[in-house]
């Protein structure tokens, strides 16, 4: 198999759907979705720290704390349904089986987007940062020791 091809391949889908993403008002979406599993007055979204596959939305609300709604992300995540699914499953049961700080799932499903989960918005230092090798520059790689 051509590991090249395919990686160019998935990484046309991701430009592409991200370009298509941009131009159809991302901000209100993530507002709706927000506010359909946490409600109240959400006031504003951002764009706000993404990751390799998933495009992440900090949603303000007038008297409630922030939200982060999360889309898996076209041409970064291979199965995304499947992804967000098994991401919430093992959130949910971590969260009920252990003393581990881990967000509670407001709500998550499928929206023209694509999949999606709505969590609390924690202040902190993303994993990604804690994991990466500093000696590395470019894409992240995950620190030997």
């Amino acid at each position: 198999m051509d590991f090249d091809h395919a990686e160019k391949k998935y990484q046309q889908n991701a430009a592409a759907w991200l370009n298509l993403w941009l131009r159809r008002s991302p901000e209100i979406l993530s507002m709706q979705l927000a506010k359909k599993h946490r409600p109240g007055e959400a006031i504003s979204a951002c764009l706000w720290k993404s990751g390799a596959f998933n495009i992440c939305y900090r949603v303000r609300y007038e008297n409630r704390p922030d939200v982060i709604v999360r889309f898996a992300a076209l041409g970064r995540a291979i199965l995304r349904r499947e992804k967000v699914q098994i991401e919430v499953a093992t959130m949910k049961y971590i969260r009920k089986t252990t003393s581990i700080n881990v967000p509670e799932v407001f709500g998550s499903g499928i929206c023209r987007a694509g999949p999606y989960i709505v969590m609390p918005f924690l202040e902190g230092i993303p994993l990604s940062q804690l994991l990466q090798d500093p000696s590395s520059e470019g894409r992240p790689v995950l620190n030997p020791q």
